[in-house]
């Protein structure tokens, strides 16, 4: 099980989201999650075509 905190923007963005469409929060917050995963997952696995960046966004030391 996961609890998250999150700020009173995003959670009234959620509800509000929730209401208008009849989907559950829950169900929004897995969808992120699991897009965010498979994003970060690709990035990990495709060969590394940047010159000096790592897959998270960040420069990489030079080797």
């Amino acid at each position: 099980m996961l609890k998250l905190e999150l700020p009173n923007d995003i959670q009234t963005r959620l509800e509000l989201l929730s209401l208008s469409t009849g989907i559950s929060i829950h169900f929004f917050a897995l969808e992120a999650i699991l897009e965010y995963l498979d994003d970060i997952e690709s990035r990990h696995q495709a060969p590394s075509e940047g010159h000096g960046q790592s897959g998270m966004g960040e420069v990489a030391a030079p080797a």
